[in-house]
């Protein structure tokens, strides 16, 4: 692995399941949660916790110094569990 994918592995592994609110999909969907809604009811918790994880990423500034084509392979690498089934083909390609 290069220096690269073992940041993305460190990142993915810490930002899992950040922010997460303690309850499942099915909950936050039956009592019409503001997620649910900013998600339409599709990956709720996964597209939460990416967006949490990148908004903190690009508050921080710690990534603001790759060029554009490597901070677009690192962000396609952390959507990939929010989005697995229309990434991994994408993803596929890519390589």
């Amino acid at each position: 692995m290069n220096p690269l994918e073992v940041m993305i592995a460190i990142l993915s592994s810490a930002t899992h399941d950040l922010d997460h609110p303690g309850v499942n999909q099915t909950f936050l969907i039956a009592t019409s949660n503001h997620l649910a809604a900013l998600y339409k009811n599709r990956s709720v918790l996964e597209n939460h916790h990416w967006r949490s994880a990148m908004g903190i990423l690009h508050e921080c500034g710690v990534f603001d110094h790759l060029d554009a084509a490597t901070w677009y392979v690192f962000y396609l690498f952390l959507e990939l569990p929010s989005n697995s089934i229309n990434w991994m083909t994408l993803f596929l390609s890519i390589l």
